[in-house]
């Protein structure tokens, strides 16, 4: 009998210890999310949540399968590519500062790192995304729709597309209205 209580209590402790483990996790990530416009480190979180940065990595990684370091970069870049997606106007070093970045060289190349492509490129494929929706839907002209996408210049606007896509912004409506 003895042996089966032991069992039950070891049984629940487990659990509890388990539940406790999430719990930080979790806690650790609301701190991230909190704290995205600052560089927060994990000793900072380890003292808010009263336990050792190493104990906070671990139950990170056991929960999550990534380092509190690595998520946190993971979730800069895509706040900023939310930024880029849906404010395409705002300039690079105020996404940078906002993101708690030292400067917008330093984020431009962990963005780099982190994606594959520079922001430029980034963002000039979002703003291709758009023309090629308004040449799909709309009858404006090419140069019209190169301005409400944000391109300074039809020229450059067409150049790009065309080395996008291998098609002239003409030619692609064509294409895509059949």
């Amino acid at each position: 009998k003895a042996s089966i209580y032991l069992n039950l209590f070891l049984c629940e402790l487990s659990e509890e210890f388990s539940s406790t483990k999430n719990d930080i996790a979790h806690k650790i990530k609301n701190i991230i999310k909190l704290g995205m416009n600052k560089n927060i480190t994990n000793r900072e979180i380890a003292r808010e949540l009263k336990i050792g940065i190493r104990t906070a990595e671990i139950n990170f990684k056991s929960r999550f399968g990534t380092t509190i370091h690595r998520y946190t970069i993971e979730q800069k870049i895509n706040q900023a590519k939310f930024f880029l997606k849906y404010y395409p106007d705002m300039k690079i070093i105020q996404i940078a500062s906002d993101l708690g970045f030292y400067d917008e060289y330093h984020f431009s190349r962990l963005f780099k790192k982190e994606t594959g492509i520079t922001i430029v490129t980034y963002i000039n494929a979002q703003k291709i995304q758009l023309a090629c929706e308004k040449l799909k839907f709309t009858k404006s002209g090419v140069e019209k729709i190169a301005f409400e996408c944000g391109f300074h210049s039809s020229m450059y606007f067409c150049r790009l597309f065309k080395e996008t896509f291998g098609l002239t912004p003409g030619e692609y409506r064509k294409r895509e209205q059949l």
